[in-house]
């Protein structure tokens, strides 16, 4: 049998007595023996408004069979019902029934069972032919009557055959279907500009016309004389070709392939290249197709695409419902325009006046789009339906040629998906930038409504993250602190879609936020007061973490949908918080405070969703915890060390520099008692001011600091020195009487008495102990504040 398909229907047979039909959509041939529980399967490249010829035997005692096409082979056992026992014949007798299923012998017959294509030399043998005469008649070699046992044929037609229902016989050479296809053209019969035919040929997926001998040149220039009043251009041009000049070799180069073009028809003097003529026309019957160089942009002549077999165009925005088909295939022309043939049974044409779509099948189905003369189908236009099942007769459809992975602009053209709603005007129309929608809300979206939970959970996760930023100020007197926080949170909507996200996540920006629900953080202090928040700056974007949908075919628009789950919305916001932290100061300045905030949701959603943990390494983890008491709370803790090296530097260290400076007048002499006196005062005076300003910079409170205590002590020990400088002068001034009671002796009475010199010394033994005493007090107090200041 030697076939061509018009439709793609699985279920329309070629032959029954044993139903043997070509599945056009899955690529295969089926044989099914309904009397003998028969199934064959069998591949094979089937495409549509081609013919293919093939030859199946089939063995019913040993259940084989041998299946032979131009470019497939194939043979093996046959499928049998689980409960048959094996072997067996197919019964003569009954009714050869060719394009035509049968659901029961000779019976049950539909219209939608029905073959839509062409049937030619046919021929059913009784016996089981040998491989090469299976390969000799795909090749078109004729069999003839030597192989024998031929019960069936088109030979007999009118004798043994009857024509039923909306069958056309036709007589054709045999050349007609043996021959290999050659390439074919397509004319467009509109005069228009060089770029606008590129446009065009482009929108219809196929590349311009280049003949590549005289053959096809002689084919195409027969079909442009036939349109010649409608085509020819004032540079007596015809059609465009699919050339290209290339100025600096002066040569012509194919706009299908980029290489040079090897065949030019006429006299080259006709498609010489200048600065003024950059593109390649065929002339009209005048120079008999000759090929000539003309002007790209004030010249108009009509369009000519070369053919492309299998090319599908896919028609958008019919309901689910719709009874047209959804796949539609270019072929042949009606009133000098192609035609689009559905896959199975629609038809789009123009009547002359409009594009019109009907059905074979459904006779009351029709569709008529609104056009202006020289506009084609493609790419968006308004239809008017009647007899649809869907419920507009008004609608918006699309008929595209380009591929599942790209957009189609209004005009038809075709761009990357990615260039759909990336805020740059692609489309000559802007199409890809019209429309753009990143969030999509179903009708009943409220977002006073929490998300839905996921799966099996009672309560929508919401994910948390905070990172503190910035201490803006401490403020050690009123025991109060302000710091910055981003705060990070992420979660799942279900009841959204997102279109045409990105995977730079900052593109999927979302400008609008106010339809939207958003989480609401409530932050306390410890005693579940609320604490100063000030919101200095949010941001919401969409992290795809999905694969996209498939696409709908029910819609026009071609965006890139993601559903709600599995795809996060980010909020991110910073806040300044200025919270009253108080202070245990016993340490200071060598204390760690530590300053905790209570992070929750408000409480009417958090009976419908909970806190989380946000994922390791989305943002620098901060000291945050589970509240002990209430899981559904988180409680920021920032330990803030005192900067105890700057007073170290600017209390410590002067005042015990003061403290050596008192020490040092036990060094002084003891008759120079004002240097000495003025010394430890001084020391003194400056102590007590470095305390009284270092109180003033910590707050007041009941108990004595660290820093007290060092300021107390050196105060302390500085009050001591004073006192001690006292005594020694005491002593040095009873040392004197001594010594003048002494000398009053031995001038007047006895030499025998020691002089103060000689004898009692106590201002410079107090001296004494004043060196070593002091030092070990010292000594005795730093290792005391150094195991105190440790302990921490």
């Amino acid at each position: 049998m030697r076939m061509s398909r018009y439709d793609g229907d699985s279920a329309k047979c070629t032959l029954t007595l044993s139903a043997k039909h070509f599945d056009w959509y899955q690529q295969k041939v089926v044989l099914r023996a309904f009397l003998n529980d028969l199934t064959l399967n069998l591949q094979a490249n089937v495409t549509l408004y081609s013919w293919h010829s093939f030859c199946l035997a089939v063995d019913f005692q040993q259940e084989t069979y041998n299946f032979v096409t131009r470019n497939f082979n194939s043979t093996g056992p046959i499928e049998t019902a689980p409960d048959r026992a094996g072997g067996g014949f197919l019964p003569g007798g009954g009714v050869l029934i060719l394009g035509q299923e049968q659901d029961s012998p000779e019976g049950m017959f539909s219209v939608e069972q029905s073959v839509s294509g062409s049937v030619a030399d046919f021929a059913m043998y009784s016996r089981f032919l040998p491989r090469d005469a299976m390969v000799a008649f795909v090749l078109c070699v004729d069999l003839g009557s030597a192989q024998g046992g031929v019960v069936g044929t088109f030979g007999d037609f009118e004798d043994n055959w009857e024509v039923v229902g909306d069958t056309e016989l036709l007589s054709l050479p045999k050349d007609a279907f043996c021959q290999p296809e050659s390439r074919d053209f397509i004319l467009l019969p509109e005069r228009r500009t060089f770029e606008d035919s590129v446009n065009l040929c482009t929108k219809l997926g196929l590349p311009m016309a280049l003949p590549e001998n005289g053959k096809e040149n002689a084919m195409l220039h027969e079909k442009a004389v036939s349109l010649e009043s409608e085509c020819v251009s004032a540079h007596g041009v015809n059609l465009w070709l699919g050339a290209q000049a290339d100025l600096e070799e002066k040569r012509w180069l194919s706009r299908k392939t980029g290489e040079e073009v090897s065949f030019l028809f006429g006299d080259r003097r006709y498609s010489r290249i200048s600065e003024s003529t950059q593109c390649l026309g065929q002339s009209a019957s005048s120079t008999s197709g000759v090929w000539k160089s003309l002007p790209c942009l004030r010249s108009k002549a009509c369009t000519a695409c070369e053919k492309a077999s299998g090319r599908k165009f896919r028609m958008k925005g019919l309901c689910n419902d719709s009874l047209f088909d959804r796949e539609l295939y270019m072929h042949g022309a009606e009133n000098a325009k192609p035609v689009f043939h559905g896959a199975f049974h629609s038809k789009v044409f123009w009547n002359n006046t409009i594009w019109v779509m009907t059905s074979r099948l459904y006779p009351h189905l029709r569709a008529t789009m609104g056009t202006r003369l020289n506009e084609y189908p493609l790419g968006r236009h308004p239809w008017r339906v009647s007899g649809d099942l869907c419920p507009n007769d008004l609608t918006d459809l699309l008929l595209t040629a380009c591929d599942v992975d790209k957009f189609t602009c209004d005009d038809g053209a075709c761009y990357e998906k990615a260039q759909r709603c990336d805020q740059r005007n692609d489309c000559s129309d802007n199409s890809d930038e019209q429309g753009c929608r990143l969030i999509v809300y179903p009708d009943d979206y409220s977002k006073t409504r929490l998300p839905p939970p996921k799966g099996q959970d009672k309560r929508a996760n919401i994910s948390l993250n905070i990172n503190v930023t910035n201490i803006r100020n401490m403020d050690v007197l009123q025991q109060e602190i302000a710091f910055d926080i981003c705060v990070l949170i992420r979660w799942e909507d279900l009841r959204l879609s997102y279109h045409n996200l990105r995977d730079d996540t900052y593109r999927n920006l979302v400008k609008d936020m106010d339809p939207l629900w958003l989480p609401r953080l409530v932050i306390t202090d410890d005693t579940e007061s609320r604490v100063d928040v000030n919101e200095r700056s949010r941001s919401l974007i969409v992290i795809p973490g999905s694969f996209p949908l498939e696409e709908d075919p029910s819609q026009v628009a071609e965006d890139v949908v993601y559903p709600g789950e599995n795809n996060r919305l980010s909020l991110r916001q910073e806040f300044t918080i200025i919270h009253q932290c108080p202070f245990d100061l016993n340490r200071y300045p060598f204390d760690k405070q530590a300053c905790s905030v209570n992070i929750a949701l408000s409480l009417e959603e958090s009976v419908m969703a909970r806190l989380v943990r946000g994922v390791e390494g989305d943002i620098r983890p901060p000291q945050i915890r589970f509240h002990e008491d209430d899981p559904d709370v988180q409680v920021l803790t920032l330990t803030l060390s005192n900067m105890y090296i700057y007073f170290i530097g600017n209390a410590y260290i002067p005042s015990l520099m003061l403290v050596l400076i008192s020490y040092s007048s036990f060094f002084f002499s003891l008759d120079d008692f004002t240097d000495r006196i003025m010394a430890n005062i001084t020391a003194l005076l400056v102590q007590a001011t470095l305390y009284t300003q270092s109180s003033a910079d910590t707050p007041k409170t009941a108990y004595l600091k660290l820093i007290d205590k060092w300021y107390m002590f050196s105060i302390s020990i500085d009050f001591v020195m004073v006192l001690w400088q006292v005594v020694i002068c005491i002593a040095m001034e009873r040392d004197k009487n001594r010594k003048v009671v002494n000398s009053m002796a031995v001038n007047g009475v006895s030499r025998g008495v020691r002089t103060a010199s000689g004898g009692s010394n106590s201002a410079g033994r107090a001296n004494h102990s004043g060196r070593v005493l002091i030092p070990l007090l010292i000594f005795v107090f730093l290792v005391w504040y150094i195991v105190e200041c440790s302990s921490m």
